[in-house]
């Protein structure tokens, strides 16, 4: 998901955890994909800020962390 602002802009990955031992390996799993893919390179050199991050959802606590 991309979300822009008039001065920054953000890249966010969503990524699913079965439980809460899976969170940080999808976390990570996460930042690698969003660097892989470039997603945030578009954005990059302009005039706004450019901030990335992973949400992931823990399924076992049903909550966002």
């Amino acid at each position: 998901m991309i979300a822009q602002f008039p001065e920054q802009v953000i890249v966010l990955e969503f990524k699913y955890a079965k439980d809460s031992s899976e969170v940080d390996s999808k976390r990570a799993e996460g930042e690698q994909q969003i660097q892989e893919k470039n997603y945030a390179r578009p954005y990059e050199g302009g005039n706004r800020a450019v901030t990335t991050a992973v949400v992931v959802i823990d399924g076992e606590k049903r909550q966002a962390v």
